[in-house]
């Protein structure tokens, strides 16, 4: 399952990975590949806006199943994951919105 999602990004397979900190380490590793000096990188394997949504959802609800000895840790990706959750879903609804109003951009 790890290597489906590697190397497809295979949004299933993700989610039957049973390593709770491997599927939040990939959301963190995803939030960082969006940075500005990361602004050229192709690593994202053309996961839309809802992949990436549903990735970090998911890794949201897993930071509740690791151990104890990782508290620290789960509590600074769970605060991380909620406001990308947040970003990412206020920029979908205003782009939803705009693309309402304008309808969608054309490939010109």
């Amino acid at each position: 399952r790890i290597r489906l999602w590697e190397n497809q990004r295979d949004m299933e397979a993700l989610r039957l990975v049973s390593d709770h900190r491997y599927v939040i380490d990939q959301a963190m590793w995803l939030l960082d590949q969006g940075g500005e000096e990361n602004k050229n990188n192709t690593e994202l394997g053309g996961l839309s806006l809802e992949d990436l949504l549903e990735i970090f959802q998911e890794a949201l609800a897993r930071c509740d199943g690791l151990n104890e000895s990782e508290v620290e840790y789960s509590w600074k990706a769970a605060s991380r994951l909620r406001n990308s959750i947040r970003r990412l879903g206020t920029f979908t609804l205003l782009l939803n919105h705009f693309n309402t109003i304008t309808g969608p951009a054309s490939a010109e």
